[in-house]
């Protein structure tokens, strides 16, 4: 995840006006039978849920990053309302394929999992296991490669950490004072420190490592703790190896987690990450699936990626697909543990896509 754009876990404000309302028409529609009446329908038939994760916790990640990461046994009970509501997990190809011919079948999902942490082979992957869905990995392939914890997460992680200890932790590095008394003064500090990364042109991980590295000294946190946990790293390329492949399907994210603005700069992105994705045991001609790092879709990505032999591209647009979708701008629903039972069931049976929503 060592992007330009850092996805903060801060903790939420309290719920809108507009997030109320709709949880109170998902109650009622739940009482009254409409979620079973919208799962079961014509309409949903002809349509896929695709849902997105990130991280799944292994140890008090999903505290610190709280958008990115969730615990889990909150993903084992995700798992288990699949179960129940007998949906049909799919593979993302044979998904992407069979809602552009009209064929998918009654309650269609694809679960997919974005950067590629290690946590997936740890964690999601024997829970997947155990209830036999398939799922799909976008995996960033520069921390693979270099094995260290990913940047700018680690450093959002470090302050929460310091702040934890001690409210009162005081310290500055390269003049920046490192703020660690509320949510906001972390999420604050952190941006700063990565803007001076950004303004130094300080972009390869292992300098930035070394930067994360001061930062933890600063504190007093232990890193080498942090890295021997393997918090925040990705899987190796061995790990990615000893996926089954009849339940993982491995595909593309760039390998920078990012995507420049220069066609044949990003076409390298491809490239990089196609390659190391072999390095890993992948066949490069079936690597054409994207998503977009940072959910950040721009007007000419889609035929840049079409160019460069992707058929399919995931957003974080909420919604749910229809033939009517283009392949390479397909719409998700990002679970997060502020993501209600009830809420993640209306979404599921396709009600929820139903409301209108100014995200999309």
């Amino acid at each position: 995840m060592p992007s330009e754009v850092v996805r903060l876990g801060r903790p939420r404000a309290s719920v809108s006006s507009t997030e109320a309302i709709k949880a109170s028409v998902f109650a009622v529609g739940r009482m009254s039978g409409l979620f079973s009446v919208v799962r079961n329908s014509a309409w949903r038939s002809s349509r896929l849920m695709i849902l997105c994760y990130h991280g799944i916790s292994q140890h008090d990640e999903h505290e610190a990053l709280r958008d990115l990461f969730v615990p889990a046994g909150l993903f084992r009970q995700r798992m288990l309302a699949l179960r129940k509501g007998g949906y049909n997990v799919l593979r993302l190809g044979d998904a992407v394929e069979r809602v552009q011919a009209g064929t998918l079948p009654r309650r269609s999902v694809v679960l997919t999992f974005d950067d590629g942490f290690v946590d997936f082979s740890r964690i999601a992957y024997p829970i997947l296991a155990e209830f036999g869905f398939p799922a799909t990995v976008y995996v960033s392939t520069e921390y693979v490669e270099n094995q260290l914890p990913a940047f700018p997460a680690i450093v959002t992680y470090l302050l929460w950490k310091a702040g934890l200890r001690s409210p009162a932790t005081t310290g500055a590095i390269d003049g920046i004072a490192l703020r660690v008394e509320s949510a906001d003064a972390q999420a604050d500090t952190a941006q700063r420190l990565i803007a001076k990364l950004e303004t130094d042109g300080i972009s390869d991980a292992s300098s930035r490592d070394a930067f994360a590295a001061r930062v933890a000294n600063e504190l007093g946190i232990d890193y080498g703790s942090i890295r021997e946990r393997r918090l925040f790293q990705l899987m190796t390329h061995e790990e990615i190896r000893a996926l089954d492949r009849k339940l993982v399907d491995v595909q593309l994210h760039t390998h920078r987690h990012m995507q420049p603005a220069d066609e044949t700069l990003f076409a390298r992105e491809i490239a990089d990450n196609r390659r190391s994705l072999s390095d890993a045991g992948m066949d490069p001609a079936q690597l054409d699936h994207f998503c977009y790092p940072n959910g950040e879709v721009r007007s000419e990505l889609p035929a840049w990626l079409e160019h460069d032999g992707v058929r399919s591209a995931t957003t974080c647009v909420p919604g749910i697909v229809d033939s009517s979708c283009s392949p390479l701008l397909m719409p998700r629903f990002v679970d997060t543990q502020f993501v209600s039972p009830m809420k993640f069931e209306a979404w599921l049976c396709g009600a929820a896509a139903l409301l209108p929503s100014r995200s999309r």
